[in-house]
């Protein structure tokens, strides 16, 4: 995540470091707790879309925001 990239790039890129780091689903059924058995597989895609977004989103956030000496 070198250097200045759009931001679709950095979410991109931040999307891809999620997905190669981080175990989604678990992640999400652990968020939604007891819930997640009562959710049909439509909701439970739907959650696990959001869930991520939400993660890539915050972060790119973070990231821009950053003012620090850079991120490599």
């Amino acid at each position: 995540m070198g250097g200045r990239g759009t931001r679709a790039e950095l979410a991109r890129d931040v999307r891809s470091l999620l997905e190669d780091g981080f175990d989604i689903p678990v992640i999400a059924k652990f968020v939604v707790g007891r819930y997640w058995r009562g959710a049909d597989d439509a909701e439970r895609t739907r959650f696990l879309e959001l869930f991520e977004s939400t993660i890539v989103e915050t972060y790119s956030n973070q990231i821009v925001s950053f003012s620090g000496t850079g991120i490599s």
